[in-house]
C-alpha cells in the first residue's frame, strides 16, 4: 500500500481545507455567537456574556443530551476568536474567563455542584479549557519554515491571549495546586524554540515572535514565578520544573543574539519591546 505523502502540496491543501471547514463550523455554535458579539460590539458587556453562557449551560443540562460538549464548544469558540483578533482586543475575553470561573453551576437534579464527565466543576475548574488550548497549541509547528503568514498570525494571537490571561490571573503562591488560568509554563517551549536544532541554526521568524510575545504580555507573571520559586508539573516525588533567574538570563541572551540576525523590522521592534520589559521587571 502506498502511503500518502503528508508534505505533498495536495496533502497540505487538503489539511488547509479541512481546517477552514472546521473553523467555519465553530462559528455556528451559540457559544461562538456570544463571544463574537462580546468582541465585536463595543457595548457588549462581559457580565452579559457570562450570563448568556450560564443560560446555555442550564439549558444543556436540562436537555436530553445533558452537558455534553457545551464546555468544549465554549473554549473552542473562545480560542478561535482569540486567534482571529489582535492582542489589544483580548481584554474582554480575558475578563470573561476570569468571571466565568467564579461561577459554580448547581445541578438541580442532585442539588450538588455540576461536574463534567471528567469530574471537573462547571465553571470553577474550567472543564475542557486546558486540553483544548493544548490541542490548539500542538497543531502548529513553530519550527516549520513553510508556515503561512495567516497561520502564524493566528497562533501568535492565541499566545498573546494565553499570556494576558496568565498575567491577569490571581495566583496564590502559597497554594501548590496548579492554576487553571496560568499558562505561563508553556513559555518554556517557546524559548526552547530559539535554540539551534539539527540543521536549523537560526530560529524561525514566528519562534522569535512567540518568545517575545510571552515576555511582552506575561513577563511580570514569569518574573513572579521566578521570585516565588513556583514549581510546575509537580507530582508526588517529582519536584517538577522551576523557572530560574539563570533561565531568564539565557532567554535574554537568546533574544539579544537573534536581534543581531537578519530579522525584519516588525520582529525587531517586538524583540526590543520584550528586552525592555525584561530589564524593567528585573530592576524592580
Amino acid at each position: 500500500m502506498i502511503m500518502d505523502n503528508l508534505s505533498s502540496p495536495e496533502s497540505k491543501l487538503a489539511r488547509q481545507k479541512g481546517r477552514l471547514e472546521y473553523r467555519q463550523s465553530i462559528t455556528k455554535y451559540p457559544e461562538f455567537k456570544i463571544l463574537d458579539k462580546l468582541v465585536q460590539d463595543p457595548h457588549a458587556s462581559v457580565a452579559d456574556a457570562v450570563q448568556q453562557t450560564l443560560n446555555l449551560t442550564v439549558n444543556a443540562v436540562a436537555s436530553e443530551a445533558g452537558l455534553g460538549v457545551h464546555p468544549w464548544h465554549t473554549f473552542v469558540a473562545l480560542l478561535e476568536i482569540a486567534k482571529q483578533t489582535s492582542p489589544d482586543e483580548h481584554v474582554k475575553l480575558v475578563e470573561y474567563v476570569l468571571r466565568l470561573q467564579k461561577d459554580t453551576v448547581i445541578d438541580e437534579t442532585t442539588g450538588e455542584p455540576l461536574k463534567d464527565t471528567d469530574g471537573l466543576l462547571v465553571w470553577k475548574e474550567l472543564p475542557a479549557f486546558g486540553y483544548t488550548a493544548h490541542d490548539d497549541w500542538n497543531e502548529f509547528d513553530v519550527s516549520d519554515p513553510e508556515n503561512t503568514p495567516e497561520e502564524s498570525r493566528r497562533w501568535l494571537n492565541m499566545i498573546a491571549f494565553l499570556a494576558q490571561l496568565s498575567s491577569a490571573a490571581e495566583i496564590d503562591y502559597k497554594n501548590l495546586s496548579p492554576s487553571d488560568v496560568d499558562f505561563s509554563f508553556w513559555s518554556i517551549w517557546a524559548f526552547n524554540a530559539l535554540k539551534p536544532e539539527g540543521d536549523r541554526i537560526f530560529p524561525t521568524d514566528v519562534a522569535i515572535r512567540a518568545a517575545s510575545v510571552w515576555l511582552v504580555y506575561a513577563g511580570d507573571r514569569l518574573w513572579a514565578n521566578i521570585k516565588n520559586g513556583k514549581a510546575f508539573n509537580k507530582v508526588g516525588d517529582d519536584p517538577g520544573t522551576v523557572i530560574t533567574r539563570e533561565m531568564w538570563q539565557t532567554w535574554k541572551q537568546a533574544l539579544v543574539l537573534v536581534k543581531a540576525t537578519s530579522i525584519d523590522e516588525e520582529a525587531r521592534k517586538l524583540v526590543d519591546e520584550a528586552l525592555d520589559k525584561m530589564s524593567r521587571i528585573s530592576a524592580e
